[in-house]
């Protein structure tokens, strides 16, 4: 046997989306098992109930072949029954060897066993989807509403788990920290519920949140009241009471092996999942979002592609190993399906697949998986009764009828089961096999195939023998056969054969009648027939003869064209042939004709030439003839013509003079004429000329003014025009003018730019210029201006040095100045300094520096010396007070009059009560 790639039970192409029938439809790469159906007994006692539900399979010491398989059932009331299962690993079936009903009577019973959980320590949780709100064992809490631990393998309740709340409980999903639950309301309004025990693996205490925040967005975890038992039966009440998100009906929650935790919303048509920003003690729900659903996808399968929409009543969900999650549907119609989602789906790119449709009124229920992934455990819940007009062989060989509650195990066909298969023998593989089929395992031998095949071949030896043969009829053996043929596993007769033949002898008694008899066409009767035959089995038509003839007509629409036909030559079509005549039964050239003509042309390649031919006579040969003509077939003489020509020439000895000759007026002799001329076959008077003048003169009384008249442009009037001159016969605008001007101004727009003009070069931009000018009509670059400067620049890089420079002399280099400062362009001497520096002021023995004076508002009072204390006023010009303070223990004072207007003001300045002067300062 071959070898295959391991494939995952994920791996199928989807089914056909299609309604419900009476059977479970699945991909032919898998198979099912019935493990117990509603009805079935149990070896400790009892039934199994109807309608299964939650399918949980519990592995012992963590085998995928060896463990506990929990089934609740989702009645009134309900119940969960354990089977202990295993599989053998030779037929490949799974068997049941102990199977037991849980007994609830110690916790007031149980109730709509919906779905449930396997938790990490291997217990049971069954989930009651209905409450009831009463007490009937008095111990504080309502009957029912709760989610149930059951022990598999003692089969007996380990209590219900009061702390996870009072709702309509579907499942539950518990952390591998074994701590944290998510669980959802099956009801509208329904809630999101987070609960975190103290205890690891202990469900009896904790802290349970419910969500609040977007669906769509971020959200939190509120903390709920849940201590005593009438806190824990009004969790429902508490939601609402706390604002908590509403979800129309929340079903199975499953954690994802990427982390995120997804959850089914039934009547919302969606699966949603999201993120907990700690499971233990995050109060924050960072982000949720629709996952799947409220939409329609494409589903591939086998036949094509099908949109289908996915609409209310996701149900169950379960991971398989390639993070590929299942969603069972629960529809209140007859279109609910098995769906999986591939690891990879986002809405923008979805990858969605349809695993399977339940019979006919059914629900798919309660999935669970191997820990290897190998399999696949569920229930069909609530099928139509009908169903039992229809079976199914499942792995193990068992007929299986969906009318009542069935749990199964689904896997791929390689690992459940042996499959016998029915083979065919057709040892020459013309696709029709013989008596008898053969059911095995292994193939039998060379030829058999497990293809379906007809059993009504009658030689499989051959091929070509076999109830599809085509047999033709040829009764007369010419090799073309009836058309009618015969399909025939025997030889229907005499002259059949299996030999392909054209089905197109129309006279299959005559073997000279055939598709290959030819016909000759004599269509115009002349004894000549056309060149193409035609090969027929039937008489083509109308002039068709079998006859043998001459294929040598050219036209045989035409008696009188045939190989006898005479032709006459009128090649230049004139109504007269040349001498020599043809005989063809094909046009020998262009000119010929059958229409008898006279044969006296002189020349047959002229049709204006013949004995009707009338000559003009242009002796100068300017168009236009003398009033005489000549009728002859040849040329009468020099200057004759055929050419039809006017006979209007006053002038025969001269080309130029005739009626159509152009006269030209150029009265002032400037060799440009005015625009209108004269046609006339004399001249018309003075002034006028043959001679070809162009008639752009706008002036022909003056010699200087015409179309060659140049003019310059001068638009500044500074006596130089531009480059470009213009030749027009008028003037083409301002500024123009026919003074011939040096045409070398640069700049046509400022008279003040010219070749003459004076530039003055201020390199360093100081208002002062060097001595040497320059001549130019373009700036010579760089500092060069028109604008006339004195040219007393004694420094022209440095734009601090001119004749308005001011030095400062400063003999102690103290930073503040001697005197009066000089203005010069060069330095008057030693200790000067062009760098401004404040006036050192001696009042009444104390040295005292004012600066910036003027200022812009901001100056300083420096001291040689630390006073004690000063007063400072400041005052305007016109003694208002601007400013009065005292500054202490300081020998530099900052004043500020950049909020006071332009002007002198004057500081009055008293250092330590004893000195007192006023200085000047000058506001810009």
């Amino acid at each position: 046997m071959g070898v295959f790639a391991q494939q995952d039970i994920g791996d199928f192409t989807s089914v056909e989306p299609s309604t419900q029938n009476t059977d479970f439809v699945i991909p032919e790469t898998h198979t099912f098992q019935k493990i117990i159906e509603a009805g079935d007994p149990l070896t400790q006692g009892g039934n199994l109930k109807n309608r299964n539900d939650f399918t949980g399979y519990v592995p012992i010491n963590g085998s995928s072949e060896n463990g506990y398989l929990s089934i609740n059932a989702e009645a009134v009331p309900g119940g969960v029954s354990i089977l202990d299962i295993n599989f053998n690993t030779t037929s490949k079936i799974w068997q049941t060897t102990f199977s037991k009903a849980v007994d609830f009577s110690g916790v007031a019973g149980t109730v709509a066993n919906c779905s449930g959980t396997v938790t990490p320590w291997n217990t049971i949780i069954s989930c009651e989807e209905y409450i009831l709100t009463t007490d009937v064992n008095n111990d504080g809490y309502y009957d029912w509403g709760w989610c149930v631990e059951i022990d598999p393998v003692t089969k007996t309740v380990i209590d219900k788990r009061w702390a996870l709340g009072n709702i309509q409980h579907e499942n539950v999903v518990i952390h591998n920290n074994h701590r944290t639950v998510y669980q959802g309301a099956d009801s509208n309004p329904g809630y999101l519920y987070k609960f975190v025990a103290d205890v690891a693996q202990d469900l009896s205490s904790g802290a349970l949140y419910v969500y609040k925040g977007s669906k769509s967005g971020s959200g939190n975890w509120i903390l709920l009241d849940n201590t005593t038992p009438a806190e824990r039966n009004s969790t429902l009440t508490q939601s609402a009471n706390v604002g908590a998100t509403i979800f129309n009906g929340i079903e199975d929650v499953e954690i994802g092996p990427d982390g995120w935790i997804y959850f089914a919303v039934k009547s919302e048509a969606t699966v949603y999942r999201f993120q907990d920003s700690n499971p233990i003690n995050g109060t924050t729900v960072p982000q949720m979002e629709t996952f799947v659903g409220n939409t329609s996808y494409n589903i591939t399968h086998a036949n094509g592609v099908t949109s289908v929409p996915w609409g209310n009543g996701s149900d169950n969900l379960a991971f398989d190993g390639e993070g590929n999650l299942w969603v069972l549907q629960d529809l209140a119609s007859s279109n609910n399906y098995i769906w999986v989602v591939e690891n990879g789906h986002t809405q923008a790119s979805p990858k969605v697949k349809i695993f399977g449709i339940p019979p006919l009124g059914a629900e798919p229920t309660g999935i669970t998986f191997s820990p290897d992934y190998r399999f696949l455990f569920m229930s069909i819940q609530h099928p139509d009764g009908s169903n039992s007009s229809s079976t199914q062989t499942d792995a193990a060989g068992n007929s299986v009828a969906f009318n009542k509650g069935t749990s199964l195990v689904i896997a791929r066909k390689e690992h459940l089961g042996v499959s016998y298969s029915t083979w065919y023998l057709d040892a020459d593989n013309d696709g029709f096999a013989i008596e008898p089929t053969i059911l095995s395992e292994t193939s039998p031998g060379p030829g058999y195939t497990t293809n379906v095949l007809p059993t009504t071949d009658c030689d499989d030896s051959d091929a070509l023998i076999n109830p599809d043969t085509i047999w033709y009829l040829d009764a007369d053996n010419d090799g073309f056969a009836a058309e009618t043929t015969v399909t025939s596993c025997t030889n229907p007769g005499t002259g059949y054969t299996i030999t392909v033949l054209p089905t197109t002898d129309c006279d299959d008694s005559d073997a000279l009648i055939n598709p290959d008899t030819i016909w000759y066409l004599d269509a115009d009767n002349d004894g000549f027939a056309t060149e193409t035959t035609m090969t027929s089995c039937t008489n083509p038509g109308t002039g068709y003869t079998t006859t043998l003839l001459p294929t040598t007509d050219c036209d045989d629409s035409d008696a009188l064209i045939n190989p006898d036909t005479i032709w006459y030559l009128d090649a230049d079509n004139d109504g007269f042939a040349a001498e020599t005549t043809m005989t063809s039964c094909t046009n020998p050239g262009t000119g010929y004709t059958i229409t008898v003509l006279p044969t006296t042309d002189c020349d047959d390649s002229d049709a204006l030439i013949n004995p009707d031919t009338i000559w003009y006579l242009d002796a100068d040969n300017d168009g236009f003839a003398t009033e005489t003509t000549m009728t002859s077939c040849t040329n009468p003489g020099t200057g004759y013509t055929t050419t039809l020509l006017p006979t209007t020439d006053c002038d025969d000895s001269d080309a130029l003079i005739n009626p159509d000759t152009i006269w030209y007026l150029d009265a002032d002799n400037d060799g440009f004429a005015a625009e209108t001329t004269m046609t006339s076959c004399t001249n018309p008077g003075t002034g006028y000329t043959m001679t070809e003048l162009p008639t752009t003169d706008c002036d022909d009384s003056d010699a200087q003014i015409n179309s060659g008249t140049i003019w310059y442009l001068d638009a500044d009037n500074d006596g130089f025009a531009v480059e470009t001159t213009m030749t027009s016969c008028t003037n083409p605008g301002t500024g123009y003018t026919m003074t011939e001007l040096p045409t070398t101004d640069c700049d046509d727009s400022d008279a003040l730019i010219n070749p003459d003009t004076i530039w003055y070069l201020d390199a360093d931009n100081d208002g002062f210029a060097v001595e040497t000018t320059m001549t130019s009509c373009t700036n010579l670059g760089t500092g060069y201006t028109m604008t006339e400067l004195p040219t007393t620049d004694c420094d022209d890089e440095n734009t601090l040095m001119n004749p308005n420079t001011i030095w400062y002399l400063d003999t102690d280099s103290d930073g503040y100045a001697e005197g009066d400062p000089v203005v010069s362009c060069e330095s008057p001497g030693q200790d000067y300094t062009m760098e401004e520096l404040p006036p050192e002021l001696d009042l009444q023995g104390v040295k005292v520096v004012m600066f910036p004076n003027p200022t812009n508002g901001l100056f300083s009072i420096q001291f040689a010396e630390e006073f004690q204390q000063a007063k400072v006023t400041v005052v305007s010009a016109t003694e208002q007070l601007v400013f009065e303070e005292l500054f202490v223990n300081n020998q530099e004072i900052n004043l500020d009059l950049s909020n006071q207007s332009s002007g002198v003001y004057y500081v009055h300045v008293n250092i330590d009560n004893s000195t007192a002067y006023t200085l000047q300062v000058v506001r810009k």
